[in-house]
C-alpha cells in the first residue's frame, strides 16, 4: 500500500467551498481531483479557488470524506504499480546511427 505524503494539496470549490484533493496540477488550466464522493475527475481550474491549499496530514480527517481517502489511496496504490511495471520493462535497444546522405 502506498504511503499519503505529509501534505496533501487541495483546491477549494468556489460554489460549495468544498475541497477536492489535486492528484495532477500539470494539466495547464485543469487539474486532475479527486471529489468529495471519491471520483477521480479533470477539472477546469476557474472552478476553484485561486491559490491551492496545503493540508498537513494529520488533519486529513478534519478536511476530507472516506471517499476521498480510500480513493486517494487506490489512485497511489495504481501509481506505484504503473512505476513497478515500467520498471520491469526491458529497455529498447538504441537506435542504429543514421545513414550519411549525400547531397
Amino acid at each position: 500500500m502506498a504511503e499519503f505524503p505529509p501534505v496533501i494539496t487541495a483546491v477549494q470549490n468556489r460554489k460549495n467551498q468544498k475541497l477536492f484533493i489535486v492528484v495532477d496540477d500539470s494539466l495547464g488550466t485543469r487539474y486532475k481531483v479527486i471529489n468529495p464522493t471519491g471520483e477521480v475527475i479533470v477539472l477546469p481550474d476557474l472552478l476553484f479557488e485561486e491559490d491551492p491549499i496545503e493540508v498537513p496530514l494529520a488533519e486529513f480527517a478534519d478536511h476530507f470524506t472516506d471517499e476521498q481517502r480510500s480513493s486517494l489511496e487506490r489512485f497511489l496504490d495504481e501509481q506505484l504499480a504503473r512505476a513497478a511495471l515500467e520498471a520491469s520493462r526491458p529497455k529498447a535497444p538504441p537506435r542504429p546511427p543514421e545513414p550519411e546522405r549525400l547531397p
